[in-house]
């Protein structure tokens, strides 16, 4: 039994590794080819420009869906392994930056029926960052747009207060309890409202914590505004708050 069982766990580990690299691929290529597709002249397609947007929109949507299985195998190997979000070298990681990319990403795709907006000063300051980094924009809006009410703005808040530099994530949502709020983080929970949208699995901030944890990133969520009653869900403005400490100019 043991040696079956070994075997089978060996053959389960071995496809899920090749599931990883084939997503990767999927990731990588589709992002080359989202850069490749913005910077091409219009011309030398041939194509309309409704036709040009009919398929970048299809790209972002294989890219977004590509980078979400991503983070779940990257999940997956983080508690086999947790020194995996430490893979790779360091480098200047521009908040602004990877959060207008993520955000550019998942306007028009079909993952995203909702604008999302950037609001604030452009700015340059960066943290000593992982490659694992990116994960933290990319997550914290899925999550926003996952659970937010259709039609309503995901918003994206940048504020500088040297030396920080803080990040606001604004979605209209079902309501969490202040009770529920507090075990947000924890892996698998879902507030008794979220619930009942049968949208996520209750990991996304919980990941998010980690990362935030790792690139020395203070990470609070709460609500605001008044409550409204639609459907009989109760929703309200939820905000995941960033505070990014001791940021700077590369």
């Amino acid at each position: 039994d043991r040696v079956e069982l070994a075997a089978k766990k060996a053959s389960f580990e071995k496809i899920t590794h090749e599931a990883k690299e084939l997503i990767s691929k999927v990731k990588e290529h589709s992002g080359i080819l989202l850069s490749e597709y913005e910077t091409d002249d219009e011309t030398d397609v041939g194509l309309s420009s409704r036709e040009r947007k009919a398929i970048f929109d299809k790209i972002k949507t294989i890219h977004v869906s590509g980078a979400i299985a991503h983070s779940r195998f990257t999940l997956l190997d983080y508690e086999k392994n947790p020194q995996v979000l430490k893979k790779g070298a360091m480098y200047d990681g521009n908040i602004h930056g990877k959060f207008l990319k993520m955000a550019k990403i998942f306007s028009s795709s079909t993952h995203c029926r909702k604008p999302i907006r950037i609001i604030g000063k452009t700015s340059h300051k960066c943290i000593r960052a992982y490659p694992s980094f990116e994960l933290i924009p990319f997550l914290i809006i899925d999550n926003a747009v996952k659970y937010s009410y259709p039609d309503n703005p995901v918003e994206v808040i940048f504020t500088e207060s040297d030396p920080d530099l803080f990040v606001e994530i604004k979605s209209f949502g079902p309501i969490c309890t202040d009770d529920e709020m507090k075990r947000i983080f924890e892996k698998g929970f879902r507030g008794k409202n979220a619930e009942s949208t049968n949208q996520g699995s209750g990991i996304g901030l919980f990941f998010v914590k980690i990362l935030c944890d790792l690139h020395n990133i203070d990470i609070s969520v709460f609500s605001e505004g008044p409550i409204v009653n639609i459907n009989s869900m109760e929703y309200t403005k939820f905000v995941v708050r960033l505070r990014c400490k001791n940021v700077y100019k590369p």
